[in-house]
């Protein structure tokens, strides 16, 4: 008997995409990619879990996250700001970063919670429009993706 995947983890839907297929669509960004290609859209999607990301043109340098980080893995230095080593994504950072110059690339969810948020979509979808899985890789977690499939037919 094939296993079930439930869950897996995104870094987006986008509603109202005009640009991933015919017609109107929404697209599902799943997390996880093997391929590393070099001309990659969405390098964020590369790993198959929540990353910590830093945008540096958003830092206030108020010091916030650096005081709060329970691994010491965040400095003060715009160009070395997250020991990727030493952090341990407990996503703490977060609640102190008042700019968004922290923040979490991915989440885990359900199949029925994308189904759920692409059923609002359906209306405007026409003979032509519908659902794109994008990602990262979709086969990356090819169960997953199966699942999702199946439940979104």
């Amino acid at each position: 008997m094939e296993e079930i995947v439930t869950a897996g983890y995104i870094t987006d839907i986008k509603r109202f995409a005009t640009h991933d297929g015919p017609g109107i669509r929404t697209t599902v960004f799943l997390k996880g990619c093997f391929l590393r290609c070099k001309w990659c859209a969405n390098p964020e999607t590369y790993e198959a879990y929540p990353q910590l990301y830093f945008i540096a043109r958003r830092c206030a340098e108020c010091g916030k996250c650096v005081g709060i980080c329970p691994e010491q893995a965040i400095s003060m230095l715009k160009e070395q700001k997250i020991d990727r080593a030493r952090c341990s994504l407990c996503f703490k950072c977060l609640s102190t970063c008042l700019s968004g110059a922290l923040q979490q690339i991915g989440r885990q969810v359900t199949v029925g919670m994308i189904v759920d948020e692409v059923e609002k979509d359906a209306p405007f979808y026409g003979s032509e429009g519908g659902v794109t899985i994008s990602g990262g890789d979709p086969f990356y977690k090819k169960k997953f993706t199966i699942e999702l499939l199946k439940a979104m037919r």
